[in-house]
């Protein structure tokens, strides 16, 4: 399960037919939520760069997703 909670994006350069893409995406933040502790709260950055490695396109998301469940204490 995954919910978007916040989104940014800003598009920086045209992109054309034909243009090929590459995204990166990193994990800068998680952690468990407060409020429902079955799931993870997960920072994101994106980029997206063309053929020649301009930067085309950034964002940043917040999603909430299901986390696995604790292992149990023995």
């Amino acid at each position: 399960d995954l919910a978007v909670l916040a989104s940014r994006a800003s598009g920086l350069r045209p992109v054309r037919p034909g243009d090929v893409l590459s995204v990166r995406a990193t994990v800068v933040d998680a952690h468990r939520s407060r409020s429902k502790p079955d799931r993870g709260v997960v920072l994101t950055a994106i980029e997206v760069r063309n053929q020649d490695e301009e930067l085309v396109m950034t964002m940043r998301a917040v999603n909430l997703i299901r986390c696995r469940a604790a292992p149990r204490a023995n």
